[in-house]
């Protein structure tokens, strides 16, 4: 009769393949964030300069947070590309479970970022609408 080692095994193909795919719908998830500063930020810029409004500091943060994005974007998206393909890839791999916690971590970093993000500049573009509204509706 043979003993087997209890030689603790590293994370299975399963779990591996999960942590992977959350890994790799959190860079995913960031394309929502591109979409918005390259599609709709500068169509919005370009509806509110039409009317002389004082855009609130949010819509200002917003609109020059897609600004640098547009210089800048590029190459972040590449960087953040990069880094999720290594991290998914490092899951699909994993041998430990630190590398699996590490990608799962990411992943869960990304989600938030990204909920906050889209959140902020939602807020900081329907903000001034009600701005619009008024200058709208005073010049009936």
């Amino acid at each position: 009769m043979t003993q087997t080692a209890l030689v603790p095994q590293g994370p299975s193909i399963g779990v591996r393949i999960a942590s992977a795919s959350l890994v790799v719908l959190g860079g995913v998830a960031w394309l929502a964030v591109l979409a918005v500063f390259v599609f709709i930020v500068p169509k919005f810029i370009e509806i509110s300069s039409r009317f002389e409004v004082q855009l609130p500091p949010m819509t200002q943060l917003v609109i020059a947070v897609a600004q640098a994005f547009g210089r800048f974007g590029v190459v972040l998206v590449a960087l953040w590309l990069m880094m999720t393909a290594a991290l998914a890839t490092g899951a699909a791999l994993a041998a430990s479970r630190w590398t699996l916690a590490l990608s799962i971590l990411f992943a869960a970093a990304s989600f938030i970022a990204v909920l906050v993000v889209l959140t902020l500049m939602m807020i900081g573009l329907f903000q001034p609408l009600g701005c619009l509204v008024e200058v709208l509706g005073g010049r009936r």
